[in-house]
């Protein structure tokens, strides 16, 4: 009866990220509803699995603009993690909830919580998966974004300088568009900061 169960929430979850990917978000939901109270009764509901289906239905939300509920699930998520890694806060799945949930305090123009989040995430990324990463490129972005709405412009300059420092190194080749991109969306927010600043 287990191995039953197991089956079925791993389909459900799987389901669920399949609806997600392709913006079919009502399906999505009652496929990681279905998997989250299968999980909570298999597994408990303090497991690792529990918040990982919390943080992909607080994704799910984030895209739907609906950020109240988003944060909800990333928080529980996010303490779920914690408690369940034996790494505590040092992990990788922790960082990702606090991205996330930074990316949700920008949008509610909280700033200084944004930053403090990413900037944890940052310091997590940095330790597991070295300071050249292309992830820990894009946590610092985020930083330098959140200081641009600080109006903190000579900090937001140094993480975009670190970014754009990692993003060129991680870049594998002309073909690569995902990468140059990621270059040149840094380059854009630096120039902007000089546009803004007068160049100083």
């Amino acid at each position: 009866m287990l191995i039953l169960r197991i089956d079925l929430l791993t389909h459900q979850y799987a389901m669920g990220c399949h609806h997600q990917r392709f913006n079919h978000f009502s399906f999505a939901q009652k496929c990681y509803e279905q998997a989250l109270r299968i999980y909570k009764f298999t597994l408990g509901f303090n497991h690792f699995s529990v918040a990982r289906v919390l943080h992909n239905i607080g994704i799910m939300y984030a895209y739907k603009d609906e950020r109240d509920i988003a944060m909800k699930c990333f928080k529980k998520s996010l303490s779920i993690r914690i408690s369940a890694s034996e790494l505590g806060d040092a992990d990788l799945s922790v960082a990702d909830s606090l991205c996330w949930m930074g990316k949700i305090h920008r949008e509610n123009e909280e700033y200084f919580d944004a930053r403090e989040c990413f900037m944890v995430a940052h310091r997590t990324k940095s330790a597991i998966l070295g300071t050249h990463h292309p992830e820990c490129a894009d946590v610092l972005h985020n930083i330098g974004v959140v200081c641009d709405d600080l109006n903190l412009y000579p900090q937001s300059l140094s993480c975009y300088s670190q970014a754009l420092t990692i993003r060129r190194a991680n870049v594998t080749d002309v073909y690569d568009v995902t990468g140059i991109n990621d270059v040149c969306e840094t380059l854009n927010c630096i120039a902007n900061v000089y546009r803004t600043t007068g160049g100083q």
